[in-house]
């Protein structure tokens, strides 16, 4: 569109683009925040969490599940186009790695939005033991048989009893 008559300057490019743009242009739009942090998670645990979505354009918005960070992530839609005005739930479900003090899991989303072309929706969260120590590892240097000693340090407990304090033999 550009020539050397000036008929097109750079402030009447965004109206230009918009022309070139077919109607009925379908608009994603994040309900919630694109991430969630999940708080304390126990290993080996199964967590899920839905994501809102919807459509606040004016054409039909299509969406299908993208890439995920590993296996473990698993995403559902609930509809897979949406009309103008629409929203859907899209529910992500990982598994939480017994080992790791923290967790951080995603999958993608692609739309026929073409400013929103891929939607990247992401879990964190920590990873808690049933019995924290702190420190983790506890030594004692060289004690003599029969000599007394002490050690200091705090035990944790994300069990659902309490856990009682003996006396050690």
């Amino acid at each position: 569109p550009f020539g050397t008559n000036n008929d097109m300057r750079a402030a009447d490019l965004p109206a230009y683009r918009q022309s070139l743009l077919p109607d009925g242009r379908p608009k994603v739009e994040l309900v919630d925040e694109p991430s969630f942090d999940f708080g304390l998670m126990a290993p080996d645990t199964e967590g899920e969490h839905l994501f809102r979505v919807k459509n606040v354009g004016t054409g039909n918005l299509r969406l299908r599940l993208g890439a995920s960070t590993c296996k473990c992530t698993l995403g559902d839609l609930d509809k897979e186009s949406l009309a103008p005005g629409e929203e859907t739930e899209i529910k992500l479900s990982w598994t939480v790695k017994a080992g790791l003090t923290e967790f951080s899991q995603s999958a993608e989303v692609i739309t026929n939005d073409p400013d929103a072309v891929v939607i990247r929706l992401a879990i964190t969260g920590e990873v808690a033991r049933e019995i924290d120590l702190v420190p983790e590892t506890w030594t004692f240097g060289e004690v003599a048989t029969g000599e007394p000693f002490e050690v200091t340090g705090k035990v944790y407990s994300f069990l659902d009893t309490d856990i009682e304090l003996t006396d050690l033999i």
